[in-house]
């Protein structure tokens, strides 16, 4: 009998122990997102962000969807670049390529879960908030709506960390931070980006419709531009395009979710050119609350 109550309280304590070991490695470690995913040098143990704080930063998130075989495209770009200056580290820039050598998978998927066309290239969604009705704005002055965008009030925030190996393999830890109960659905997107990237020929060489027209900022640079420079480039999903659901134990004020993805990065891509961008979006209207990007191998923390 004595035997048999030492066996129990021993199994007992086991238990307990499998429980908490459980409990920490849940809180330590997060799911990976992609199927290519393998561990090795480089891997994140644990994440070093610290408890979201009680404030953020409201951000725009500004996907486009652009060509270099469409002409008005680098005046989408300038205005990018100009809106980026006007309002700094509030504008996380994603440009979905079509039709050229750096459309990806990833524009096709984004339409495809939007579940809409833009009439015309290019067009941009801010924070995907409709203008006129519609998600994508087509016009040339799509900046008048981030004073109405930036004044919001940030219910979440966002930081980023990631690390990458001697054999290219990446590690990115995404973390969603919440300063107020939030009821519904919300979910977490990442996609990885890459700036200053540049070819030779159609595809690379960037159509110029502003080339005959002395006001503009392209003129007489050539039609197409040769060597153009193309940034904000987004060269994959990180997660999948829907993103990772958020549970609502979260959605609290000081809720911290993480979420863990690891791939290998491909040796086209250059890494010191390459960021990641998230963000937080109400699945019930596909409306994002806030973004955040970072440099591959660097943290970003709150801000």
């Amino acid at each position: 009998m004595k035997k048999q109550i030492t066996n129990l309280l021993s199994l007992a304590v086991i238990g307990l122990a499998l429980v908490s070991c459980q409990k920490e490695s849940d809180n330590a470690m997060v799911p990976n997102e992609n199927g290519n995913n393998r561990q090795g040098s480089g891997t994140i143990i644990n994440p070093v962000i610290s408890t979201p704080p009680s404030t953020f930063t409201q951000k725009a998130l500004v996907e486009s969807y652009v060509s270099a075989n469409e002409g008005r495209t680098p005046m989408n770009d300038y205005m990018l670049n100009t809106v980026r200056g006007l309002y700094p580290n509030r504008i996380v820039a994603a440009n979905f390529h079509n039709n050229d050598k750096l459309s990806s998978s990833a524009s096709d998927e984004l339409l495809g879960f939007i579940g809409s066309q833009p009439s015309q290239i290019p067009a941009t969604m801010q924070n995907r908030i409709p203008y006129n009705g519609n998600l994508f704005n087509t016009s040339m002055n799509w900046n008048s709506n981030l004073p109405a965008t930036l004044s919001s009030t940030a219910v979440a925030g966002l930081a980023i960390q990631s690390s990458v190996s001697a054999t290219n393999l990446v590690n990115v830890f995404l973390h969603s931070g919440f300063n107020t109960t939030l009821s519904g659905n919300y979910k977490l997107v990442a996609y990885l980006v890459e700036n200053n990237v540049t070819g030779a020929g159609q595809g690379f060489d960037q159509a110029n419709s502003g080339n005959n027209d002395p006001a503009s900022p392209f003129y007489n640079m050539g039609n197409p531009i040769p060597n153009y420079t193309h940034n904000y480039v987004v060269r994959q999903m990180l997660t999948s395009v829907d993103g990772v659901s958020i549970p609502s134990s979260h959605l609290v004020m000081g809720g911290h979710f993480r979420h863990r993805v690891t791939f290998d990065l491909p040796p086209l891509f250059n890494i010191s050119n390459c960021y990641v961008v998230a963000y937080v979006y109400n699945a019930s209207n596909m409306q994002v609350l806030n973004a955040q990007t970072a440099k591959l191998n660097t943290i970003q923390s709150w801000d």
